[in-house]
């Protein structure tokens, strides 16, 4: 079974890499968080400005996006309960 406080943690340490949405079985939104997050990362240190503006509107997407899922947590670690309770009665 998930717990919140590992799920928070790993939000708050690792969020931008979807370590978070990983533990709660969220495993396509995590990549898409792991692609943003290095895309962003990629954009930043391209020494053209312009580049430098993209990665920062990815990292401000990445940011807004791991500050929203502090609020979805719970619904997150619940779900991923749900499922791993209904698998364990189907085997």
């Amino acid at each position: 079974m998930k717990s919140l406080t590992p799920a928070y943690w790993l939000a708050v340490l690792l969020g931008a890499f979807g370590a978070h949405r990983f533990y709660t079985h969220k495993f396509a939104t995590a990549w898409v968080l792991v692609v943003i997050s290095v895309v962003s990362l990629l954009f930043r240190i391209d020494p053209d400005p312009m580049s430098a503006v993209i990665g920062n509107l990815l990292l401000a997407v990445v940011i807004l996006w791991v500050l929203s899922d502090l609020f979805l947590i719970p619904s997150m670690v619940r779900a991923a309960n749900i499922n791993i309770a209904a698998a364990a009665r189907q085997s």
